[in-house]
């Protein structure tokens, strides 16, 4: 135990005496394996205050225990480097700090106290958050567009979809990692038509109506399909293809239907004027023949 203690003062003496520690903007702080505060340096008392001699989960947590998750019972149970990320409530308002711990050990190896580096990350970690939160509404705006929409590499390898897309294609998940012209037309190789592969050549828009196929290929509806290159903004490079498809089973129907009645209307109009031509031609005739008995009585 005088072992021990001789060694934790030994290190104490040497952190005060040259005072290395207080030029860190980092707070440091050491606590004995009984969780006891033995050491702050200058950047920690700002931080936490002055708790010197007293229990770490206490002081700088206001807990009756040790915390859940501490980096440092990890420390003292394997003896490696833990590190955690605490959020603490203070006047200024939420903080979040980045706690690292490292075991301390005397000449014979032994594990005497651990040493903890506090990093306040909290613009860091509001700034990660509110990448999430727009990376979350965009992912909802991406999933709430009821038309389909699948990104795809140079390769024409599927990257990502929206929800309509799964939807669609329910019997060939996952989508992610096959070829389009896989998953959704059951082909082995490039479809003859295809928008996305002159978006690839040239770099332009494209567009073409195309076959919704089923599970084996079969046609079961048709799609306004539109490639848009995706570009890097900084580079310029093309780095995929955004495919928005819309299904227009219901209006190419209702097309044929249209076009169906169109050519029936066609057909009556043509023999109903070659009706109505043989008509006049025969009362030309009739009017031919009464002139003529009109005459032929004079």
């Amino acid at each position: 135990m005088e072992q021990k203690t001789g060694s934790i003062s030994h290190i104490l003496n040497n952190l005060e005496t040259h005072g290395i520690l207080d030029a860190i903007g980092d707070g440091v702080s050491i606590q004995g394996t009984d969780f006891r505060v033995l050491y702050q340096n200058k950047s920690h008392k700002n931080f936490m205050g002055d708790h010197i001699g007293e229990y770490c989960y206490k002081s700088f947590a206001n807990n009756s225990e040790t915390c859940e998750g501490c980096p440092l019972i990890m420390v003292f149970k394997d003896g490696t480097v833990h590190t955690a990320v605490r959020t603490v409530q203070i006047n200024t308002g939420r903080r979040y700090f980045e706690i690292t711990a490292s075991p301390l050990r005397s000449a014979s190896g032994k594990i005497v106290a651990g040493i903890e580096i506090v990093r306040d990350v909290t613009a860091h970690k509001l700034k990660d958050e509110e990448i999430k939160k727009n990376e979350k509404f965009l992912n909802d705006i991406f999933d709430s567009i009821q038309d389909g929409i699948s990104i795809l590499d140079k390769d024409m390898t599927i990257i990502r979809v929206n929800h309509a897309i799964e939807r669609w294609y329910s019997y060939a998940m996952p989508l992610i990692g096959k070829k389009c012209y896989d998953a959704y037309h059951s082909r082995k190789e490039r479809c003859e038509v295809c928008p996305t592969s002159r978006t690839i050549e040239n770099c332009k828009v494209a567009y073409n109506v195309v076959p919704k196929r089923g599970p084996r290929g079969e046609g079961v509806g048709w799609l306004d399909l539109y490639s848009f290159p995706l570009v890097d903004m900084e580079t310029k490079e093309l780095k995929g293809v955004i495919e928005y498809v819309r299904n227009i089973t219901d209006r190419k129907l209702v097309e044929e239907e249209l076009k169906k009645r169109v050519e029936e209307l066609e057909k009556f109009y043509e023999i109903a004027v070659g009706r109505e031509l043989k008509m006049k031609e025969l009362k030309d005739q009739i009017n031919k023949l009464s002139d003529e008995i009109h005459r032929l009585k004079k």
